[in-house]
């Protein structure tokens, strides 16, 4: 179950990257709208564009409110996923689930986690070993 819950974290973690590059786009989209200096257009003389309809053709462009709610989606189902497989972590009976789940999440140091699950410290360090070679 642990390695469910690092791969729904791993998961999660991607999301967000997702749904920021997502925001990211967006906000350099909206930044022309933003007042600056005097354009100037195809004939050379001065003008204003429309800053207001080209920020809606770019986002429209690039099916940005489309993508951003699916991303949004996407966060909140893997948020759901992670608390999930947390539950069913918390509830395992492996012991390798439980020095994970002590560890990593409670954040409890290895002689407590010893002493809670009544094993020996060598052997908590071997299992909490195998979580960081993976």
């Amino acid at each position: 179950m642990w390695y469910e819950y690092r791969q729904a974290l791993k998961a999660l973690d991607q999301a967000q990257k997702d749904l920021k590059e997502l925001v990211d786009l967006q906000e350099e989209i909206f930044s022309t709208t933003q007042p600056k200096s005097v354009t100037m257009d195809k004939e050379g003389r001065g003008g204003y564009s429309d800053r207001s309809a080209d920020y809606l053709v770019k986002m429209e462009a690039v099916h940005l409110r489309e993508r951003l709610m699916v991303a949004r989606e996407a966060l909140a189902a893997q948020k759901e996923r992670v608390e999930a497989v947390l539950v069913l972590l918390k509830a395992s009976g492996l012991i390798e689930d439980r020095v994970f789940y002590l560890r990593y999440i409670e954040h409890r140091p290895a002689n407590d986690i010893a002493s809670i699950l009544h094993y020996t410290q060598s052997y908590v360090y071997k299992t909490l070993k195998k979580f960081e070679n993976l």
